[in-house]
């Protein structure tokens, strides 16, 4: 978030902007009498929507985030220089960002409310192999995701990896990014020592609940070291939040 000062007029009426996002299309105003409004390039065009019920409560809110670990540091945009404050939640927290451990294997989800993309709602999955976890390493097979509407209804999603990746996670931490973002065939990926994070949209379906499970292969898909299990992804929700940011 940067911070800054211009006043306009628009049709949330006359505002003193004050915040945008990393690119600037993003941008955070107050009213004359206290109100906030976030503007940004959705489904419609440029609009403008109420960020929260007072400026007070809205810098009390982003600040308790970040005190509380809900919010930290980190790139925004994976392939250039961009560190800034993510907005998708990190600390557990109710059915926001939740937390399963399955054979060693940590997983932490949460989503956030993209108001400007048409699928709305951004979630976000890491994965790490706990130290004490029973295997050395575990390679990511395929997932399963339940998502959970309002109106009772389930719609289940299958398919093998995540977003084209197989990464492999190692005990302790860290993880070999093996993809098939080039080809059929599997291409060994880079080591690293952070924890494995992906990132993708659930759809338009506020008030949902998303959950499921992800199978892992002991050892690696070449090198099976026991059975394939399955590691759940407690539900969290899909809600569209009081204070936007």
């Amino acid at each position: 978030v940067v911070c800054m000062r211009i006043s306009l007029v628009c049709d949330a009426g006359a505002l003193d902007l004050f915040a945008a996002n990393f690119r600037f299309d993003r941008l955070v105003g107050a009213d004359p009498l206290g109100g906030v409004w976030v503007q940004c390039r959705g489904r419609q065009g440029l609009q403008w929507m109420n960020a929260g019920p007072s400026l007070a409560e809205w810098f009390a809110e982003y600040a308790r985030g970040l005190r509380t670990g809900y919010y930290l540091p980190a790139n925004i945009h994976i392939h250039v220089s961009s560190r800034g404050i993510s907005l998708i939640p990190q600390a557990v927290q109710g059915d926001e960002c939740t937390r399963a451990v399955t054979n060693g294997v940590e997983v932490v989800a949460s989503a956030v409310y993209a108001f400007e993309h048409p699928q709305m709602f951004c979630y976000s999955i890491r994965l790490r192999l706990l130290e004490d976890a029973p295997f050395a390493s575990v390679q990511l097979c395929s997932r399963h995701w339940e998502i959970h509407a309002e109106d009772g209804s389930t719609r289940r999603v299958d398919g093998e990896g995540v977003v084209g990746l197989y990464p492999v996670l190692r005990a302790g931490g860290g993880f070999r990014n093996d993809n098939q973002l080039t080809g059929p065939m599997m291409t060994r990926g880079v080591e690293s020592d952070d924890a494995f994070v992906y990132q993708s949209f659930a759809g338009p379906i506020p008030g949902s609940r998303f959950g499921g499970a992800i199978t892992f292969q002991p050892g690696e898909l070449e090198a099976p070291a026991g059975a394939q299990f399955r590691a759940a992804v407690a539900h969290f929700a899909l809600r569209v939040p009081e204070f936007l940011f």
